[in-house]
């Protein structure tokens, strides 16, 4: 398998204290296909980006991670969860390494103001500055039960 990128994957985790968090992996050595299109019906043209990510089974971890499937990746704790990462729909995929320091925390609710908070806007927004390279995760498949060592991959669909 050709590589030609870098990713960093947040996996969105109910923490310990019932916010959510997104826990970035970077991962070094995937393949990365986008393709552009429009969607066109009577009435409406839509744009339409595509992109397939397939990480190989051999591609380099930040720090070790290990991969586990989204069912067990659900059950760990948090202290638990620092040591693997996942591919699960909704994921955010950003092109490239995007250095994060710790986690992101996201609030999204203020029952004291009865607002949502300007923190999550802004953390969201700070990722899909990125537009070609911003995918959200809409479907997978772990390719790593059966071939051989250089064609085990997880695959990855999104927008």
């Amino acid at each position: 398998m050709m590589t030609n990128s870098d990713v960093t994957i947040f996996n969105l985790r109910i923490g310990s204290d019932r916010r959510e968090k997104l826990c970035a992996t970077r991962i070094m050595g995937v393949s990365w296909y986008g393709t552009k299109g429009e969607a066109v019906s009577d009435t409406d043209r839509k744009d339409k980006a595509k992109c397939v990510i397939r990480i190989p089974a051999t591609a380099t971890v930040e720090a070790g991670k290990q991969y586990i499937s989204e069912e067990k990746y659900k059950k760990l704790s948090d202290e638990e969860a620092e040591r693997y990462w996942t591919i699960q729909k909704g994921a955010y995929i950003v092109r490239g390494q995007y250095v994060v320091a710790g986690q992101w925390l996201f609030d999204t609710f203020s029952f004291r103001q009865g607002i949502i908070l300007k923190d999550t806007i802004e953390e969201l927004a700070k990722l899909r500055q990125h537009d070609e390279d911003f995918v959200t995760v809409t479907e997978y498949a772990d390719n790593t039960i059966r071939g051989t060592d250089r064609t085990k991959h997880w695959r990855i669909g999104g927008e």
